[in-house]
């Protein structure tokens, strides 16, 4: 399980979980309001969920994401699996939470 003081942090999710993180009470990176976030915002979600790592870079250090939860076997997931400055919490065949170092 991911640690109530992690779970008070900003996170970045996958699409598909943000209906999931609005049920459980925190503010999901994205949902399936897409009309509430525009164009603009989409396309850098896209770039990002597709591992750009530019584009992840610098929303990891703008928004201070402290932890990811992504699909097993994504882009995103791939590449943080790759990536230093943060672990592996949990993982199962529907979701893996990604950790940031502090």
């Amino acid at each position: 399980a991911t640690p109530p003081a992690v779970r008070r942090t900003h996170v970045l999710n996958d699409y598909s979980f943000g209906g999931y993180l609005i049920a459980q009470g925190l503010q999901p990176f994205v949902d399936s309001r897409a009309d509430l976030y525009g164009d603009a915002f989409l396309q850098g979600y896209q770039r990002i969920a597709q591992a750009d790592r530019g584009a992840l870079a610098k929303v990891l250090a703008e928004r201070r994401i402290g932890w990811l939860l992504l699909r097993p076997g994504s882009p995103l997931a791939q590449a943080r699996a790759d990536a230093p400055g943060g672990r592996r919490s949990d993982a199962d065949r529907w979701a893996v939470v990604y950790l940031r170092a502090p």
